[in-house]
């Protein structure tokens, strides 16, 4: 007989040298980890908490919220998103809602009415609530907005909200603005932050349309706009010295709309003036107080603002227009060739 075969282990099948010892290293390592596993030593590692700085502010964010929560959208935010659809502020339900908070909304409206980000119509409305609103905050921070002169469609709208406050500092650079080289450009828009001062406006403009170097027509745009019977008087002192005739034709406009009716007469002499700007200029403010004309200079001056009409070569035709409707509709008689009386120029 051969040599015996040698007896197999009840979990080894094999003679081969090299598979008994990986069967023996396996059973090693099933003990080993059994016996790790009773003893605690494969547990899961434990991870280490997210690193939370020490101190008040690590644990609470800004709004008050707990650190990792998202902020919630405060009531302000949620009325400007509203704002943001918005169009005509009478059809939009949280315009009175912005301005019942006041003061509290001033810095979050100016910064939606300066944002291009934003729709046009809705920026409008936004400065609307900052005219009710009327802070005095509001004035610089819209002024350095609108002299960027980047969006025209809003300029009159941003000066107006920055004189809604009656600032001084507002009041100080709408001034500057206006009397400068630049502002020259936009004196119409200016006027409407300006105009806001009200009596504070009208002295500045009246002291200033004395000084030599005076833009007299702007300035007396101004007088125009802010003044009130208890300035009547001052408007007659400055007409008499103001030499400037545009300047004259607001001055004597004012005068008229303030009750004195002689004044009509620089605006005739000024429908018969040479050049053709100027004689249209007349008839834009005769336009604005035609209604106080009386009767008997009625057919004489429709007579002058048709022939004036005529001459003009420039297109430049409104006031002529609007002079013409108003005198023809409260029952003027058309008279193309009546004579103005020697009385009524002067």
């Amino acid at each position: 007989m051969g040599r015996p075969r040698a007896q197999l282990s009840p979990t080894v099948a094999t003679t081969n040298p090299r598979t008994a010892y990986a069967a023996s290293a396996g059973r090693a390592s099933t003990v080993l980890v059994a016996a790790a596993l009773l003893s605690g030593a494969c547990d899961k590692p434990e991870v280490p908490p997210a690193y939370v700085p020490e101190g008040p502010a690590a644990k609470t964010a800004p709004n008050g919220t707990a650190a990792g929560q998202a902020d919630p959208q405060s009531p302000l935010d949620a009325l400007l998103d509203e704002l943001a659809r918005c169009e005509l502020h009478f059809e939009c339900e949280v315009y009175q809602p912005l301005v019942d908070r006041g003061d509290e909304a001033t810095e979050a409206l100016v910064a939606f009415a300066v944002s291009a980000a934003q729709p046009t119509k809705a920026r409008q409305v936004a400065l609307r609530a900052l005219r009710e609103i009327a802070d005095p905050d509001a004035g610089m921070p819209l002024i350095r907005a609108a002299r960027k002169r980047r969006e025209l469609p809003l300029l009159a709208d941003l000066f107006e909200a920055a004189g809604a406050g009656r600032g001084d500092k507002a009041f100080a650079a709408l001034t500057d603005y206006y009397r400068s080289k630049d502002g020259a450009l936009y004196t119409v828009q200016i006027r409407r932050g300006l105009s806001a001062y009200g009596k504070r406006a009208f002295e500045w403009a009246a002291d200033e349309l004395t000084s030599a170097d005076a833009d007299a027509a702007a300035l007396a745009d101004i007088v125009s706009d802010t003044a009130t019977e208890a300035e009547a008087d001052r408007v007659g002192k400055l007409l008499a010295t103001t030499k400037d005739r545009l300047a004259r034709h607001r001055l004597a406009a004012t005068a008229i709309r303030l009750g004195d009716g002689a004044q009509f007469s620089v605006l005739i002499n000024g429908l018969k003036a040479k050049n053709q700007f100027d004689r249209a200029d007349a008839a834009l403010r005769l336009a604005t107080v035609v209604e106080k004309l009386g009767e008997k200079r009625r057919a004489a001056v429709v007579g002058l603002l048709k022939k004036a009409r005529k001459r003009d070569k420039s297109g430049v035709t409104t006031g002529y227009d609007k002079a013409l409707a108003a005198l023809q509709t409260s029952g003027a008689t058309p008279a193309p060739n009546s004579p103005v009386r020697k009385s009524d120029d002067e």
